[in-house]
């Protein structure tokens, strides 16, 4: 039995929520929370609907090993600077991390 200050209940997200208990969740949380949530969601969706974005996720979603700036522009046709700028928003999104290696070039 839960008490009045005690925080809901978290259901099992491993076997997925149906559309009722989804909303039920959501609205368990304070405003300031459900803001912080709808706006975490707009950027990513915002992100995730940018040119090149998603062609960029599958890439690295396929390759066996690290991928280098060169083979991505060549592989995908994309102007280094629109694929420099989505790796970076990639990377600070947490959806890629960037791993820097001592060679030559860097």
């Amino acid at each position: 039995m839960t008490g009045p200050t005690d925080p809901p209940a978290v259901p099992d997200l491993d076997s997925g929520l149906s559309r009722e208990e989804a909303i039920a969740l959501r609205e368990s949380f304070e405003d300031a929370e459900q803001e912080r949530i709808r706006r975490t969601v707009a950027e990513l969706l915002d992100l995730l609907g940018k040119a090149h974005t998603m062609a960029v996720l599958s890439e690295f979603a396929f390759a066996e090993g690290p991928l280098r700036f060169s083979d991505l522009e060549a592989e995908l046709g994309v102007a280094p600077n629109t694929l420099s700028t989505r790796l970076r928003e990639l990377n600070e999104a947490a959806l890629l991390e960037r791993d820097a290696y001592d060679e030559v070039p860097p």
